[in-house]
């Protein structure tokens, strides 16, 4: 009887190490597709205190689809973009190459077929924003001006891919 015990405890144990093992794929599974897919979404789910990244990515991104979001930016940035949808001149052809952030501002990257476009995204923070950061102004600068070596020495993207 004592080896009969001793050999169900073993199965136990064993079906507990594959039960967690099966547990930890299927979570990395998740967030792997999580990182790779965020920015093929088509509607975000954004939760406070998300990545200023991926709000820059989001606000430029929904003027390229027509769909300007009030969740991103400033109330008069909004209500301005809301007026003149067409003012920065981005359509469904622009792609979004790169976005680079530091000291509250974003910088992102703009394909399109004259070549690339730059945007300065100054951004604001404050627990009564939905998403904790907002854009509060669009600058378009030119992408040569940029000093993306202090983005890269310090910011959260390490290059620029422009295929």
């Amino acid at each position: 009887m004592f080896y009969s015990k001793n050999k169900n405890k073993f199965k136990i144990n064993y079906q507990l190490i594959l039960l967690l093992i099966s547990v930890g794929l299927s979570s990395y599974a998740a967030l792997k597709n999580e990182v790779i897919f965020y920015n093929l979404k088509q509607t975000p789910n954004l939760n406070i205190g998300e990545s200023p990244e991926k709000v820059c990515y989001f606000g430029i991104n929904s003027i390229i689809s027509g769909k300007v979001q009030s969740i991103y930016y400033a109330t008069e940035v909004f209500e301005y973009l809301k007026d003149n949808p067409t003012i920065l001149n981005l359509g469904s052809d622009d792609l979004i190459i790169n976005v680079y952030f530091r000291d509250d501002s974003c910088k992102v990257i703009v394909k399109n077929d004259s070549g690339l476009r730059g945007f300065n995204l100054p951004l604001e923070k404050s627990m009564t924003f939905p998403l904790f950061y907002r854009i509060s102004t669009i600058k378009e600068d030119d992408v040569n001006t940029f000093d993306l070596n202090k983005f890269k020495n310090g910011g959260t993207n390490d290059s620029v891919s422009t295929n």
